[in-house]
């Protein structure tokens, strides 16, 4: 990484993400998404440019009040319980989401038996503070291979080309015939050809099989080099688990500072690695 003491977040362009944020009243499963509901939800992930989650109130780790309480705040939801938080690339994109069958007819259909109370609010997101969410979550979320591509990897071959006759199922679709046994769990990333959508496929799999269905928090998944584990280095994958990541330098090379990120579990080898670039500094530097 070459120092420099500038970072800029913003993106270049004035696009805006449009988020429509409806809130529900559902007091008989407050705590709970029932799988009816997370199937269709899962249905409007498949449209076209739209992103959608629906959470109860609190987090993977604590209900309402037990969230409430730890981050010392009343409770100001007036019996609202449920978010359903959709993201449209566009108006347009958002546009076919409202009148897709998807959600005028099963989701209309599903939440009626849970129905006591709905807030709809719409509103503009630049893409930039989503970057800043990335940045606060962890590891960035990129480009499928975007691992790869800033670390110079090719691909690896002997998967198909995404497609066939899975091109046109939803994950969910796909979920179901592993569950049911039509289709097995190791064998995704061959018969999508698509790596990261096999982990994307295989962690719903699992959410669906906990009761409640839990969702998979805390474990990254998106923008990683799964072409290269695939048949290598780890089966089955639900995710990647980052390392502590320490910094040697400054490093002189070619005359101009450099700090080295260096990831590793071993004990004091950045430290012993500091003090190698530390003397090469010192007797100016390396070419």
């Amino acid at each position: 990484i070459h120092q420099n003491p500038q970072t800029d977040l913003r993106v270049p362009d004035k696009t805006m993400i449009i988020q429509h944020t409806v809130l529900f009243k559902f007091p008989s499963i407050e705590t709970l998404v029932p799988q009816e509901l997370a199937e269709v939800v899962d249905e409007f992930n498949a449209l076209e440019g739209i992103v959608a989650t629906l959470k109860p109130h609190g987090t993977s780790t604590a209900d309402k009040a037990g969230f409430l309480a730890r981050v010392g705040w009343p409770d100001k939801t007036e019996g609202y319980t449920h978010c359903l938080l959709i993201l449209a690339k566009n108006e347009c994109c958002l546009k076919a989401y409202l009148h897709s069958e998807a959600h005028l007819v099963k989701w209309m259909a599903v939440v009626k038996p849970y129905l006591k109370g709905i807030v709809v609010f719409d509103n503009e997101i630049d893409p930039s503070v989503l970057a800043a969410a990335q940045l606060l979550a962890g590891p960035a979320v990129g480009q499928k291979g975007g691992l790869c591509a800033a670390e110079g990897l090719a691909p690896a071959s002997g998967l198909p080309a995404a497609g066939g006759e899975y091109a046109a199922k939803s994950d969910g679709e796909i979920a179901d015939m592993v569950a049911s046994g039509a289709l097995k769990d190791h064998a995704l990333e061959k018969v999508l050809g698509d790596c990261e959508r096999a982990v994307s496929v295989r962690r719903l799999g699992v959410e669906r099989s906990l009761a409640p269905r839990t969702p998979i928090t805390g474990l990254p998944y998106k923008g990683y080099c799964y072409d290269q584990v695939r048949g290598a280095n780890c089966e089955v994958v639900v995710g990647y688990v980052p390392l502590p990541c320490g910094l040697v330098g400054p490093l002189l090379v070619d005359g101009a500072p450099y700090l080295v990120p260096m990831a590793t579990t071993e004990g004091c080898l950045v430290a012993s690695t500091n003090r190698g670039a530390k003397a090469i500094t010192q007797a100016g530097g390396c070419f």
